[in-house]
């Protein structure tokens, strides 16, 4: 790439303000809410790292040059909050998910006695020619 825009941020910002008429606000919130998001995958990135360091030869140096990253866009806090929230939104809720299925799921049907199949018997229904043994190869 043999181009330079020193400031590609505010060139985006104006190009979509002129041209695409968008709100400057809204444009910087969602180009900060992007940056956020970005900032959270290379968080995810830095965890891998950490969690492989032992096997890969220069992890260290990859999680200092992802962490400095980070820190440049002065969202390293509000990237952190995101990302805690949004790792406990997601979390499954067991205590809460379980009550309220069982509270959802019907109560056993009875089965009357004479539908139920005699210990001994092959499954088929009585008085029937029906069998659940697989056909003999004779």
């Amino acid at each position: 790439m043999d181009e330079f825009i020193e400031s590609p941020t505010d060139v985006l910002i104006s190009y979509l303000a002129t041209e695409v008429k968008i709100d400057r606000r809204a444009i910087r919130q969602m180009i900060r809410t992007g940056r956020i998001a970005m900032c959270m995958e290379l968080m995810t990135v830095v965890k891998l790292l950490e969690d492989h360091e032992h096997i890969l030869v220069h992890a260290s140096e990859c999680i200092a040059v992802l962490k400095t990253l980070i820190r440049d866009q002065d969202l390293e806090e509000a990237a952190e909050s995101w990302y805690h929230n949004l790792n406990e939104w997601r979390r499954i809720k067991l205590a809460d998910d379980v009550s309220e299925a069982l509270d959802a799921l019907p109560s056993e049907p009875e089965v009357p006695a004479d539908d139920v199949p005699l210990p001994d018997s092959n499954g088929a229904q009585q008085q029937s020619d029906q069998t659940k043994d697989p056909p003999s190869a004779s």
